[in-house]
Order: structure tokens, then sequence, then C-alpha cells
């Protein structure tokens, strides 16, 4: 056990439990609260757990890392919340509350039963405050987004928050009431599609943000059969990994102008009609097996990622990865996006986390090395959507992003369960697409396609001209593509909407019966 200096102008010192390989014991401290607490409850607030980047899980270890609240009822030991130590180095540890009804005796215990260095600073235990409270606190603290919404939409938080108290607090023991206060009063001011609420945990997380007005201008497919009926040599699968589910569907089109053919792979992040049927390598191995049967005629590629209202963006990383360049591969793969956490209680101050990556086997087999592609996007490109199309946006080779701005929603969100029993899901980092954060104006398409352009159930615009551009580039940009060996050197667009992986969306609607996610 050491002591080191608090962190990001903290008052007082950080807590470092030190774990080595010989730590095969549960090594704790503990400190008994100086009062009983037989009727009342008590909250744990955990500024700082985190554990350094070296932490490991040996032999004889045990995989605990946390602080926690409990209390003895005679010779019975009760644990009632955690806060768990997050792995990343940076990301921070939100309120846990727990009910001490009947104990004599609280305690807060830090354990930590592994290699690794545990730092635990700014810990309190109080008398347990309204819900609102804990939720303004929470939010006030964390919530990722607050000094953007505070420049963007002139939204005081705090001034929300003390406008609402008094009705909220009345609230307190109705849970129902209280959930209906915050999506009126108080969370709607965020205008965060990831910013949902339940009455509890067997209710449904509702949304909190007011509908984009006006509507932006869709150009999503009219049909399925739009899609898929013109593909030669077509292909179709649901995927999943446990964490979500997907619609791959891909196939050769043939450019009436040119004849030139593109392969075209269609991605819905997360399908809700179905079980996932494989996994998600597999089907970018159909992919690359379909490619490379065609290869002598196919000049590009088009990557469809408009119906993508939330999901899991870990699904679309093997296919990102067959379309790696030999230089990615040789580096063993590539950085995607970049995000960063709220780094103190100041909202305009953050620390970077770790980048997002695509990992690129030394023995992956590469799909059109140089090759132009075009990637298709627009308004109901959300969340996981946009981290997805930031992945086919990062590849090295010709890549032109086409259609209509992203939703420009991407939270990693969290949900904190709150003391009167209301659940409130909220943003954690800023997500950033080259750079720069994207929450609330999207990723801006290359070549921005009007508003009117057609999409009805015979005819698709997006593909139409995303074929055109195809076949206005170089002759030499367009010579037959190759498969680069390793040795050499929707949902359909008719149903959409999800959760899981970065987050969901905000109703943003599909094709034909609308969507919307609500994150994970």
């Amino acid at each position: 056990v050491q002591r080191a200096a608090a962190p990001d102008g903290g008052v007082g010192h950080t807590l470092q439990l030190v774990g080595t390989s010989a730590t095969t014991s549960w090594t704790m401290l503990q400190q008994a609260l100086p009062a009983a607490h037989s009727d009342s409850s008590l909250l744990l607030r955990v500024g700082r757990a985190q554990l350094d980047t070296a932490a490991a899980v040996g032999a004889g270890q045990f995989a605990n890392a946390f602080v926690e609240l409990g209390c003895s009822a005679g010779a019975e030991l009760r644990a009632f919340a955690s806060a768990s130590a997050a792995t990343s180095g940076s990301q921070l540890v939100v309120v846990r509350a727990a009910q001490l009804s009947g104990c004599t005796q609280a305690y807060v215990r830090v354990l930590l039963t592994h290699t690794g260095t545990l730092s635990v600073s700014d810990v309190c235990v109080q008398a347990q405050p309204p819900s609102i409270d804990v939720l303004a606190w929470v939010l006030l603290r964390y919530y990722s987004y607050l000094a953007h919404k505070r420049d963007m939409f002139g939204v005081d938080l705090g001034a929300v928050f003390a406008a609402a108290r008094a009705t909220a607090v009345q609230h307190e023991s109705d849970a129902a009431a209280l959930a209906t206060t915050l999506r009126a009063d108080v969370l709607p001011a965020l205008r965060d599609v990831h910013v949902t609420v339940a009455d509890s945990a067997s209710s449904p997380l509702l949304p909190t943000a007011p509908a984009t007005s006006p509507t932006p201008p869709s150009n999503l497919p009219g049909s399925l059969e739009v899609l898929t009926a013109p593909l030669a040599h077509f292909i179709e699968q649901g995927a999943g990994d446990g964490q979500g589910a997907a619609r791959l569907l891909a196939g050769v089109r043939t450019s009436a102008a040119t004849a030139r053919r593109y392969g075209y792979l269609f991605v819905q992040l997360h399908h809700k009609q179905g079980a996932p049927t494989t996994a998600a390598g597999t089907f970018a191995t159909a992919f690359g097996t379909l490619v490379a049967e065609q290869d002598a005629s196919l000049s590009g590629f088009i990557v469809d990622m408009r119906v993508n209202v939330g999901g899991n963006e870990a699904l679309a990383r093997p296919l990102a990865a067959k379309l790696a360049s030999s230089a990615q591969r040789a580096a063993g793969g590539f950085v995607y996006a970049t995000q960063r956490v709220r780094a103190s209680d100041d909202p305009d101050a953050f620390v970077d986390t770790p980048p997002r990556r695509i990992d690129v086997a030394a023995d992956e087999t590469l799909l059109g090395d140089g090759k132009p592609v075009v990637v298709l996007t627009g308004f109901a490109t959300v969340s996981s959507g946009e981290g997805a199309t930031a992945m086919f946006a990062s590849l090295n080779r010709t890549v032109v992003l086409m259609g209509r701005p992203t939703r420009g929603a991407s939270a990693n969100p969290t949900l904190l369960t709150l003391p009167n029993g209301v659940l409130v899901r909220y943003s954690t980092w800023v997500a950033m697409f080259r750079g720069e954060p994207f929450e609330d104006v999207g990723i801006q398409p290359d070549v921005l396609l009007d508003a009117d352009t057609v999409h009805n159930a015979t005819y698709d615009g997006s593909i139409e001209r995303a074929m055109a551009h195809l076949d206005s580039l170089t002759a030499d940009a367009l010579a037959p593509m190759a498969t680069t060996p390793a040795d050499s050197g929707t949902p359909s667009a008719v149903d959409g909407g999800g959760s899981g992986g970065d987050g969901g969306g905000d109703g943003a609607p599909s094709a034909t019966s609308g969507g919307g996610g609500d994150s994970a």
C-alpha cells in the first residue's frame, strides 16, 4: 500500500494498492464507518478507481479490483455495492448506492487480487441524498458532452437541475413519477439520443431527446429488393458475437454506363428479426471468397452504411480487415477512431482513452489492395454505424464518403441506477472522426447528394451515383483488381434500429418501418 498525490487537482491523496505475481491471496483494505446504520441508507461515491495498463490476472490469482460498500449484521457480512476499476487507465467510476437496513456496522473495502496497481481517490460515504441530487452529481461530473451542449445549445445543466429539484424530490418515493419528470423537465435539454430513462429495471429505456426538426432529408433505400435484385453472386448472412446481431449482404453490381463491375457490401449492425446465424468473421470469409472468384472483373467497392441506427461496431471489423492495404497488414492493423472522457469536474478538461483500431493478421488475405471504395452514409447512420463508417474511411486506399451527413451521436453509454430505482443511461465519451468531435453535426460526406436524389422501391439514386463516381475515376484507378494473398508480400433496409455496442439511434427511420436504438 502506498500514497501518491491526488490526480487532477483533487483533495487529499490517492491510495494505491499494489499486487505482484506473488499476490495469490485476497488483498484488501477495510475501514469501518464510525456509526451504526440500522434503518438508514448510505451512498458510496468513488471519484476514481483505476487500474494501471500493466494489470494482469496470473496463475492462482482472481480478477477482482474494486471499491466496495458493505455492512455487518451480526456474524453476517453483506457486500452491497462495488465500484469496479477501469482497465483502460482513464475510465471513471460513477455512483453506486447501497441499502443497509438491519446492519449494525458499515464498512468501505478496497480489494485487489491480481498483479497491478489499483489507484483510488475521492471516495465518499454519505447519507443517501435524493435521487435527483445523485443524478446531478453524476452528469455534472461524468457526462461527456456537457461542455459541447453548453457551447452549441446554451445548456446550463446545473440550472436545469435546480429548477426541477423541488418537484423531483417530491417524487422520490414514486419512481414512475420521477422518471416522467426527468424525461419532461431535465434530460431533454441535452438533446442526446443516447440519454434514456426507465422507471425500473424491468421497464424499457425511453428516449429523452426531442425529435429532430426539421426532419433531415432521407437517402434510405426504398426496399430490400432494390438492393439485392441487381446483385450477381448474392450472399446474405446474419452475424453476431453474443453482444449484438447484424445482417450482411454482398454481391456484384454492374454499371449500366460502363459495364464495369463493383463489389457491393451492405452492412447493418443491428437486425431485430431473428437470431444471428454465424460469426461476423465467417461472413467476411465468404465475402472474400466471392471477391476472389470475381477478381478478374471487379474494379472497386461500394460499402453501404445508410441503415445503421445503432448496434455493435465490432461486427464490421472483420470486413474492414479484409479491405485493409498491404501496408496496414504489415503494421498489424490501423487506428480508425479516437475518443476522450472527462478528466475532472471541469467540463472542458478531458483525457484521451486508447484509440479504437482494426487488427489485421499477418496471414489475412486482402481484397483489391489499393482499389477505390465509396462509402454511402446518411442520417440513419448513427452511433456504432458512425464508428463502422470511420473504419472504412480509414482504409489506406482511395475512399470517398458519399450521401448525407450522419446523425452525429456516439456515446459508449453507461447505465446508472438511482437510489429510488430509476435508471438513466448517459454518454461517457466524446467520439472523434479524423481528430474532430462530431456530436450533433455528424460525419460529413466528401460528396453530398442532393436532398431530392430519387430513392424508391425500384431505383436507388445513392447506389447509382456511387457507381457513376467510380466510373469517373481514371483508367489506372479502375484497372481490374486482384486479391492480395497473405503470403505474397439488412437486418435489411426494411426494419432498422437496435441496441448493443457503442450505442443506438434515436428512432431514425429505416426504409419503411423505423427503428431506433437504445445503445449498450
